[in-house]
């Protein structure tokens, strides 16, 4: 995408988060109302979006701000129709539709809709890979396998050989796919290598005799903040601070908590599945989206 404003980046962004305010919001001021949750969260949603427009119009007008050229414009397109899908995935369970309108779902719309609006050539094939899996897993999961018998929402459900397949495509996938970028960041130092030390040792947890109450898995567990709050505070003593780092340690911590996830249920072992089971989906899917926006807002980026 070509090069536009920061202020016109920052209400594009804004636009993400309208729908989730209009939630607290009508929490707030509308616990009593006579009106149902979506149309006070509409009411919301839309008089934050005037109220960003009266903004914008104020600071041009003053000449605060210029008037946004053509990217700009498909900027501020793409994040109002954004905040349109955001808005029925925020308030999916007072519309009845959080069957099909999952987080899942709202990707695919979102990413659907920067192709088309903003970039038509660069894809974010992780997002993209991500999205349509999970969504993939979670609508087979609970229309058909889930389904099976009296359990849905309730029970364990049997999983044979090529369910269990199935499901481990989401391990699998994230550990390709964050090992993937990982390499990119370019960030290998005496911390981070001690981080994936540590990261690979946590997995010993998932052989006989060793679990997470472990007093060598606890000291694990406690060299871990202490690692990454002093690689921070030498990396500013120094002035080599890489906002990659970030992003590696949210990805390499993801793989920890994966890691005591599935021993804790025994993922690889065991012979069925709930929908408990794809709790982790959602995890993975909100880290995701945060270092992809961290590595979106990087100057000089030097990955895709």
């Amino acid at each position: 995408m070509k090069k536009v404003s920061k202020l016109y980046l920052f209400f594009t962004s804004l636009f993400f988060l309208f729908s989730p305010f209009s939630l607290g919001l009508v929490a707030i001021y509308f616990e009593d109302s006579n009106l149902e949750d979506e149309f006070s969260g509409l009411i919301m949603n839309v008089g934050l979006v005037i109220i960003l427009g009266i903004v914008m119009g104020s600071m041009i007008a003053k000449e605060k701000l210029e008037k946004p050229n053509i990217n700009e414009i498909k900027l501020l397109i793409f994040g109002a129709l954004s905040n349109i899908v955001i808005y029925f995935y925020v308030f999916q369970n007072a519309l009845n539709i959080d069957d099909f309108v999952t987080i899942y779902f709202a990707m695919i719309l979102i990413l659907f809709l920067y192709l088309i609006i903003i970039d038509h050539v660069n894809l974010n094939y992780e997002l993209w890979i991500f999205a349509i899996l999970f969504f993939t897993v979670d609508l087979i999961f609970f229309t058909y396998i889930g389904t099976q018998g009296d359990t849905y929402f309730h029970n364990d459900v049997p999983a044979n050989f090529i369910q269990r397949l199935f499901f481990i495509t989401v391990p699998l996938t994230t550990l390709i796919l964050f090992i993937s970028k990982i390499r990119k960041y370019d960030v290998i130092d005496t911390f981070t290598k001690i981080f994936i030390v540590i990261t690979i040792l946590v997995g010993l947890v998932f052989f006989e005799g060793i679990d997470v109450e472990d007093k060598f898995i606890l000291t694990l567990n406690l060299i871990v903040p202490f690692i990454i709050i002093i690689d921070f505070i030498l990396s500013i003593i120094y002035k080599r601070f890489d906002p990659y780092k970030l992003t590696f340690y949210l990805r390499m911590g993801t793989f920890i908590l994966l890691i005591y996830i599935y021993d804790g249920i025994s993922y690889f072992v065991m012979s069925s599945y709930s929908d408990h089971n794809l709790a982790e989906l959602v995890m993975i899917t909100y880290v995701v989206i945060v270092c992809n926006l961290i590595e979106y807002l990087i100057p000089n980026k030097k990955i895709n």
